[in-house]
């Protein structure tokens, strides 16, 4: 599908900031900014973040220059909404496990093969302590480079990250869990791929959900902070694009001149 009519120039803008700072080897909080966008449902935030890696993947203008001719660009998308939903099997894991375990599954295993997360979990079961988040990425570097001084950019994209509370809230609460701090852990264990210069690996962090508070009550505790990325709502023009995008690709019903019939469709309009 191609590019709405959102602007991405600031998410970009604090993007390349990041990365500036990173490689002047500053460890300061408020010179590395997570992005996150959360609101009403139905608004494109999901969305939005597929535009913003797109255009961070296709127009490479934003590239420092150690890292031009040697950088490999690759999204992560974990949706905490569906397929990878958080659950009673994750009460007695600890948060880089819970969270290392979907990041593999998502990248080796999702779209690849016919193969659920929860069955994928199963058949790992015995040997989830090695699933830690810097474990994982590792051998995600491995995987992809075969080369020496590549750089890897991860575009990391939580989709429902409110989630992550809401399945806490529910542990704590109906199960006994011990308090985990799953969302501030996560993001503590996410940083360090931010603020190594050194390190081959960097990571972008994008969250879309409908809870900004999450972010908000959890900001004096992380290791990094949080910029609100503006996703506003699409113009017309641009849903009817994609909405004729889909008709195109799955042979909607046209009347015989040739129009699509969800066209003159004043209900769908």
């Amino acid at each position: 599908m191609p590019f709405m009519d959102r602007d991405t120039n600031q998410a970009i803008t604090k993007i390349i900031r990041n990365i500036e700072n990173r490689l002047k080897g500053s460890k300061a909080k408020t010179d590395f900014d997570m992005l996150f966008s959360g609101g009403a449902p139905g608004i494109g935030k999901t969305r939005y973040g597929d535009e913003l890696f797109k255009r961070l993947e296709n127009n490479q203008n934003w590239v420092p220059p150690e890292w031009e001719n040697k950088l490999h660009i690759r999204r992560i998308y974990l949706d905490l909404g569906n397929g990878c939903k958080l659950d009673s099997y994750d009460d007695d894991l600890t948060p880089t496990v819970i969270i290392g375990l979907r990041i593999a599954y998502v990248f080796f295993i999702e779209k690849k093969f016919i193969l659920s997360f929860t069955n994928f979990r199963d058949r790992v079961w015995k040997y989830r302590d090695i699933f830690k988040i810097p474990n994982v990425f590792d051998c995600i570097y491995a995987h992809l480079i075969s080369q020496s001084n590549i750089q890897l950019f991860v575009f990391f994209h939580i989709d429902e990250f409110q989630n992550i509370d809401l399945w806490e809230d529910d542990a704590i609460k109906n199960r006994k869990m011990a308090k985990k701090q799953l969302f501030k852990e996560m993001i503590n264990d996410l940083a360090p791929f931010m603020l190594a210069p050194q390190s081959l690996i960097y990571f972008q962090t994008f969250l879309s959900g409908t809870a900004p508070q999450v972010v908000i009550s959890n900001k004096e505790s992380l290791r990094v902070s949080f910029i609100f990325a503006d996703c506003p709502q699409l113009s017309f023009r641009a849903m009817l694009n994609i909405a004729n995008h889909y008709a195109q690709k799955y042979d909607a019903e046209k009347f015989y001149c040739g129009s699509y019939k969800w066209m003159l469709c004043l209900p769908f309009l």
